[in-house]
């Protein structure tokens, strides 16, 4: 049975983000980790699923000892798109489990942008203000903003 599946978050653009064992797991009494095999019906729309440095295609499988040893990753490859999914069947040789998804949050960072009429004399400074910025996403605790 799947005993974890909390889904993950990775940044926009990242690549090589490891799926661990705390974010997606299984456990059956009687099979290993290598023979509990995910089969993936429905690949991630805007990022790839890798194993093993090999990219996953459509059907094909990992196992919960590839995710134990940190074998599995994601890659986003699309632009600010915040929600990517991968829907898998679990099986352990004898059973498969009904279609599972695991969500993929992608935090995309905010963008700055400011308009304002600019001097046509290159002698006079620009002098900006914070009135002057235009935040287009929430920030969060922790997002740098550099003034210059």
């Amino acid at each position: 049975s799947i005993t974890v599946n909390t889904g993950a978050t990775f940044d926009e653009s990242s690549i090589d983000n490891i799926i661990s064992s705390s974010m997606l797991s299984s456990y059956d009494y009687d099979n290993s980790d290598t023979e509990l095999t995910y089969t993936i019906i429905a690949l991630p729309s805007y990022g790839s699923l890798i194993n093993n440095d090999e990219t996953l295609a459509l059907g094909e499988s990992f196992s919960q000892d590839d995710i134990t040893q940190n074998h599995l990753s994601y890659s986003h490859t699309a632009t600010v798109l915040p929600l990517d999914s991968f829907s898998f069947t679990l099986s352990d040789g004898t059973d498969t489990l009904e279609e599972n998804s695991f969500e993929i949050n992608i935090l995309v960072p905010p963008t700055i942008s400011f308009s304002m009429d600019l001097p046509t004399n290159d002698n006079v400074p620009l002098l900006l203000a914070e009135t002057d910025f235009k935040i287009e996403a929430p920030l969060t605790q922790g997002d740098l903003i550099k003034k210059i």
